[in-house]
C-alpha cells in the first residue's frame, strides 16, 4: 500500500489541476458550446483567483457538468432512443417505446430534410450540443464527462478535508493590500502552544514576512527564543493549548487565534446589515404580533405558525386583529426589506467586482514603503514567448489544416475567415501588447488581455465560424491539426493566467531572458542563438525604452544594452575556458574532435558553397524535375497590308500529338541536326501535327474573291517592280506567320513559350495562292513554302526557344523544311487547309524517324518538330528562386554578399579585445545589472543615479587601467 499510497496521495494533492485538465480535456473531445463556457470560467476566473476558487464556484461547476452529463445522455446517446418495430417508419407512433429525441437516426444527416433548408438546424444542432455522437457505445460517448464530474468532486473533498468548506474559511489566507497586517505576529509562538484567548495579538502596518515575524499560517516552524522579536513571550502562551483547540480544523484556529475581522476592512467587500427576505407568512405573523404587543425589533424572529396558534389563537378568535391593517404593515415590512436586499446586492456585486480587480492587481514590493500582499511573485513570460513563438510559426507552417470537419465537404483554409495575413498580424500584435504589459507590469491591462484573447479564441473557433459556415455539421471534433493547436493556445492561456494568480515579480522585466539560464553550455548555445535572430534584439530594445522612466536617449539606451549583451557574451566565453582549464592553461592540446567540429566543418561548407551553383545547374543535379511538353499549338496567319490597311486571315491551327524519342532517333538527331551535343538533362520528344486543320475555312465569296484579287495584284506588282521580297515600306505586303506555343511541366515563370516564323509570300507563291482561293475546285491545289519551319528546337527553362542546325553540305538535313500549304472543299460554303512538310525530319538519312515509317503525300500526318526540353529546378531550389538566377549571379552573390560576412566574423576587430577578452566582468556585469535594477525601484532620484551610472560604466571602460584594475583575477 506503501506505492499505491503515494500516488493516491499526489493525486489527492493536485486534484485542483486534474480538474482544470479535465475540463480543457472535454473541450477538445466535445467542441461544443456547452464544454467551452467552463474553459471560460477556468481561464477568466478559477485560474487568476489565489490561492484557488472558493468552493462555491467548484460546486457550481460540478453541478452544471451533472446537468450537461445528463443533457448528453438524453439527447447524444441511444440510451434513451429505443426501436421497437424496425419494419415502421419513423413517423410511426409506434416506432419507439420511448424517445427523447424526435428520431433515432443511423446518421446525422438524416435528421434533417435538406431540401428544405434544414442545414442550419444541423449546424446549431452540432454546436448547441443536440446530436447525438458517433461513439459506439454509451460509455465512450460520456467517458469524459463522468471525469470532469469525479475530478471536480476529488477536488471539493480535498478541500473539505483540509477545513476550506466555504468562502468564510478563505478570507485570512487570501492576499489582500493589508495582508502583512493581518499575519504580521510579533512574538514568535508554536501554534499547538497557544491558550485560548489569553495571546494578545499586535496588527501593524508595514510589518514584513520575514524570519524575525513568520506568519501563524505556517505552525511549527520559527519556535522563538527569550527576547526575539520585538516582544517577548509571556508564560502563559508556552502553555498547551486545549483540546478543543486541538480538533478543530487550521482554518478554524486561525480564526480563533485573529478574531472575526471583517470584509469590508480587509478586502473591501461590505457586510449585510439588514434583515434577510422571509415567507409572506412570516410577515404577516409578524404584523399580527405588533399589533397585539406593539412593534418589536426587527432582529426578532417572528413566531412560527405553531407558536402563532398556541400563543395568540384567542386573539384570533376574538378578532382583536385587523387583517388589512396587517397586510398592509406585511406588505411595507417585506417592500423595506426587498429594499435593503437589493441595495445590499448592488453594493456587494460592486464590492465583490472591485475586490476581485483589487486581489489581481495586488503585487509585492520590496523597497520602502515595503508591502506584502501575500502573492508570491514569479516571472512566467519566458514561458508564455516560448508559447507564443511556437504558435506563430505553427500558424505560418500548418495553416491550410487548421479548417473544420465536413463529411460532405471539403473544407479550406478560408474557413477561418481572416485568412493568414490577419492570423499572423494579430499573433504579432499581440506579442508586442504581451511584451509592453510584462515591462509595465500591469496587471490590470494583462487581465484585459487575458479576457480579450480567451473569448475571441474559444467563441470564434467553437461557436462563431460554424454558425456563420454556410455547410452542414461544421465542427472542429474531427480536425486533429486545430484541436492540437487549440491545446497550445490554452497551455499558453493558462501560464498567463497563473501569471495573473501568482502576481509579477519585482524587477523581473529587467533581466534579458536568456540570462536567466545561467552560464551553462545550454545558457550559451541559447544565447547565440538570440543573437542570431535578426530584428528580436532591436524590437525588444525598443519597446523597453518607450516603457521604461529613463533619462537616457535612445543611442545611450543602445549603447548601454550593447555593452551588457557583450560583456555576459564574454561571461559564457571565460565560462567555458575555465570548464576546460586543462587545455586553455597549455597543459593539454586542443582536441581533435573539436578541431573536426569547428575547423573541418566551416572549410568544408566553404567549399560546398563554392561548388554549389556549378552542381546546381550541372546534369547530374538530382532536384532537376523532367520537363515534357504537355501541349503544343500551332496557327497560321496570313496578313496582306495593301496600303495602310492589314487583313489577317486565320488559315490553319491545330494541336499537336506527343510522339517518345527513341535511343536511336537522340544518336541521330545530335549527329545530323546539331553543331554540339546539349550538356544540360533534356526531354528529347517528337511533336507531329495533324495534315488537315482542325477548324474550317469559312470566307463568303466576296471577300474571298478580294483576297485572291489582292494576292494576284501584290504578285504583278513584285513582279514589275522585281522585288524577291516586300519590306515595310512597300505599298503592298503579303506574308504567313508561323506562331507555334509549347505548354510545359516549368518552371512555373516559363511554362509556355513561344516560337514565331514569319516567310514573306514570293509573286510566284502570291499568284498560286490567289488562283488557288479564287478558282476553287474539287481538286486540292497547293503552294509550297521554301525552308519556312525549323526541323530540331531546344526549349530551355526561361521565355525562349532555340532553333538547332549544323552547317553540313547539301543536303543538309538541319535545314529548314519546305512547307506546303493545300486548300480543299468540303461543301458549297466549307473549305479546309490542309499542312504538311515536303519531306519528314531525317527522311533520306534515317528511316522511320520517330516512327514516320509509312509517311506519304496522301497520309494524315503534317509539321514535325523534334523538341528538346530543359530540365528544370524545383523543390527548395524553386521555392528559394534561385532557378530564375544565372551562374554567374549567384556567383556574384556568394562573393560579395556571403563572403562579406564569412570576412567579417573571422576579422580581427579591437573591440574583440576590449570586450571578449576580459577575464573577470563580474563587476562589470553588476554595474550594469545596478543600472537595470534602478529602472524597477523607481526612488526618488532614480534617474539621477542612473545616469551616473551610466558614465561611470563608459569611463570605465574608456580607461585601460581601471578596467585592467576591475576585471584581473579569476585564473583560467
Amino acid at each position: 500500500m506503501g506505492f499505491f499510497g503515494g500516488i493516491i496521495r499526489l493525486v489527492n494533492s493536485l486534484s485542483e489541476w486534474f480538474a482544470y485538465a479535465s475540463i480543457c480535456g472535454a473541450l477538445l473531445t466535445h467542441t461544443d458550446f456547452f464544454s467551452v463556457l467552463p474553459v471560460i470560467w477556468v481561464m477568466l476566473v478559477a485560474l487568476v483567483r489565489n490561492p484557488h476558487p472558493a468552493p462555491e464556484s467548484w460546486w457550481m461547476a460540478f453541478w452544471y457538468s451533472i446537468v450537461v452529463l445528463i443533457f448528453r445522455m438524453t439527447f447524444q446517446t441511444k440510451a434513451f432512443c429505443m426501436d421497437v418495430d424496425e419494419d415502421t417508419s419513423p413517423s410511426d407512433l409506434n416506432h419507439f417505446t420511448f424517445s427523447m429525441q424526435p428520431q433515432c437516426p443511423a446518421t446525422k444527416a438524416s435528421l434533417f430534410n435538406w431540401d428544405n433548408g434544414d442545414w442550419m438546424y444541423a449546424t446549431n444542432a452540432v454546436v448547441f450540443l443536440t446530436v447525438k455522437t458517433g461513439a459506439s457505445t454509451i460509455l465512450n460517448a460520456v467517458l469524459v464527462d463522468i471525469f470532469v464530474c469525479a475530478s471536480l468532486l476529488l477536488h471539493i473533498d480535498h478541500l473539505n478535508f483540509v477545513g476550506i468548506r466555504t468562502y468564510e474559511d478563505m478570507k485570512y489566507i487570501r492576499p489582500c493590500i493589508n495582508y502583512s497586517r493581518l499575519h504580521g505576529l510579533r512574538t514568535v509562538t508554536r501554534m499547538d502552544e497557544i491558550k485560548d484567548g489569553m495571546l494578545g495579538l499586535t496588527f501593524e502596518e508595514g510589518v514584513a514576512s520575514d524570519s524575525s515575524t513568520p506568519s501563524v499560517l505556517s505552525p511549527g516552524k520559527g519556535v522563538g527564543k527569550p527576547g526575539s522579536g520585538s516582544g517577548s513571550q509571556t508564560p502563559s502562551a508556552l502553555k498547551a493549548t486545549p483540546a478543543s483547540i486541538k480538533s478543530k480544523s487550521f482554518v478554524k484556529r486561525l480564526k480563533d487565534l485573529l478574531g472575526e475581522r471583517k470584509d469590508e476592512d480587509l478586502y473591501g467587500i461590505p457586510e449585510f446589515t439588514g434583515r434577510k427576505i422571509m415567507w409572506p407568512g412570516q410577515y404577516y405573523r409578524e404584523a399580527c404580533v405588533n399589533q397585539l404587543e406593539g412593534d418589536r425589533k426587527r432582529d426578532e424572529k417572528p413566531p412560527s405558525r405553531k407558536e402563532f396558534r398556541e400563543k395568540y389563537g384567542t386573539a384570533i378568535k376574538e378578532k382583536k386583529i385587523n387583517k388589512n391593517a396587517a397586510v398592509k404593515s406585511a406588505l411595507k415590512t417585506f417592500g423595506r426589506d426587498l429594499w435593503d436586499s437589493i441595495k445590499y446586492s448592488v453594493k456587494y456585486a460592486v464590492g465583490t467586482i472591485r475586490d476581485f480587480l483589487t486581489e489581481i492587481q495586488l503585487s509585492n514590493k520590496t523597497e520602502p514603503p515595503s508591502r506584502n500582499t501575500g502573492k508570491p511573485g514569479r516571472d512566467l513570460y519566458p514561458i508564455e514567448f516560448f508559447l507564443q513563438i511556437l504558435s506563430l510559426v505553427w500558424l505560418i507552417f500548418d495553416f491550410s489544416n487548421l479548417n473544420f470537419e465536413n463529411s460532405g465537404q471539403a473544407s479550406g483554409a478560408e474557413q477561418l475567415q481572416s485568412g493568414l495575413t490577419i492570423a499572423i498580424l494579430t499573433s504579432t500584435l499581440s506579442m508586442v501588447i504581451s511584451r509592453l504589459v510584462y515591462v509595465s507590469q500591469n496587471m490590470l491591462m494583462k487581465y484585459v488581455m487575458q479576457v480579450a484573447y480567451t473569448l475571441t479564441l474559444l467563441l470564434h473557433i467553437f461557436i462563431i465560424l460554424p454558425l456563420v459556415d454556410g455547410r452542414a455539421f461544421v465542427k472542429a471534433h474531427g480536425n486533429v491539426h486545430l484541436k492540437a493547436f487549440v491545446a497550445c493556445q490554452l497551455l499558453y492561456l493558462l501560464v498567463s493566467a497563473l501569471q495573473i494568480r501568482t502576481g509579477y515579480r519585482e524587477g523581473s522585466q529587467y533581466q534579458t531572458l536568456f540570462m536567466k539560464l545561467g552560464t551553462r553550455p545550454v545558457a550559451y548555445y541559447a544565447f547565440m542563438i538570440y543573437q542570431s535572430v535578426p530584428f528580436l534584439f532591436e524590437l525588444r530594445t525598443l519597446l523597453d525604452w518607450v516603457m521604461s522612466e529613463s533619462s537616457l536617449d535612445l543611442l545611450m539606451w543602445f549603447r548601454f544594452e550593447n555593452l551588457y549583451h557583450m560583456l555576459w557574451k564574454d561571461l559564457l566565453y571565460q565560462e567555458a575556458r575555465r570548464q576546460n582549464k586543462e587545455i586553455y592553461s597549455g597543459r593539454d592540446k586542443f582536441p581533435l574532435v573539436f578541431k573536426m567540429l569547428q575547423g573541418f566543418t566551416i572549410f568544408t561548407g566553404i567549399i560546398l558553397l563554392l561548388l554549389a551553383p556549378i552542381f546546381l545547374f550541372s546534369s547530374i543535379n538530382p532536384v532537376l524535375s523532367p520537363n515534357k511538353v504537355t501541349s503544343a499549338n500551332l496557327n497560321v496567319e496570313l496578313r496582306v497590308r495593301v496600303n495602310s490597311s492589314l487583313a489577317v486571315y486565320n488559315i490553319y491551327q491545330a494541336q499537336a500529338q506527343s510522339v517518345e524519342m527513341s535511343g536511336e532517333d537522340i544518336d541521330a538527331s545530335e549527329r545530323y541536326l546539331m553543331t554540339s551535343p546539349l550538356t544540360q538533362k533534356f526531354d528529347a520528344e517528337c511533336l507531329l501535327f495533324p495534315r488537315h486543320s482542325s477548324v474550317s475555312w469559312v470566307l463568303p465569296a466576296g471577300p474571298r474573291g478580294a483576297l485572291a484579287t489582292n494576292l494576284v495584284t501584290h504578285a504583278k506588282w513584285l513582279n514589275t517592280t522585281r522585288q524577291l521580297t516586300s519590306t515595310s515600306t512597300s505599298e503592298s505586303q503579303v506574308e504567313l506567320v508561323f506562331t507555334t506555343a509549347f505548354t510545359r511541366v516549368g518552371p512555373p515563370t516559363a511554362k509556355t513559350v513561344q516560337m514565331e516564323v514569319i516567310s514573306p509570300l514570293t509573286s510566284s507563291q502570291a499568284l498560286e495562292m490567289g488562283t488557288m482561293i479564287n478558282d476553287i475546285s474539287d481538286q486540292k491545289a497547293e503552294v509550297a513554302v521554301e525552308r519556312a519551319l525549323p526541323r530540331l528546337l531546344n526549349l530551355p527553362p526561361r521565355d525562349q526557344v532555340i532553333k538547332l542546325s549544323k552547317t553540313a553540305p547539301d543536303p543538309n538535313p538541319s535545314d529548314d523544311a519546305t512547307t506546303i500549304l493545300s486548300l480543299e472543299r468540303l461543301d458549297d460554303s466549307l473549305m479546309i487547309w490542309g499542312l504538311r512538310t515536303k519531306q519528314i525530319t531525317l527522311a533520306g538519312v534515317k528511316e522511320g524517324f520517330c516512327g514516320m515509317v509509312d509517311y506519304t503525300e496522301e497520309g494524315s500526318q503534317g509539321v514535325l518538330y523534334a523538341t528538346m526540353s530543359d530540365r528544370f529546378l524545383s523543390g527548395v531550389v524553386e521555392q528559394l528562386g534561385l532557378d530564375s538566377y544565372s551562374m554567374l549571379a549567384l556567383y556574384a552573390f556568394i562573393f560579395v554578399a556571403i563572403g562579406g560576412v564569412v570576412r567579417r566574423f573571422f576579422q580581427f576587430k579591437i573591440e574583440d579585445v576590449m570586450i571578449y577578452e576580459i577575464p573577470n566582468p563580474d563587476y562589470l556585469l553588476r554595474l550594469c545589472r545596478g543600472l537595470r535594477m534602478l529602472r524597477a525601484h523607481r526612488y526618488p532620484g532614480c534617474r539621477r543615479d542612473e545616469i551616473k551610472l551610466f558614465h561611470t560604466l563608459i569611463q570605465m571602460l574608456r580607461s585601460p587601467d581601471i578596467l585592467i584594475r576591475v576585471t584581473r583575477n579569476k585564473d583560467v
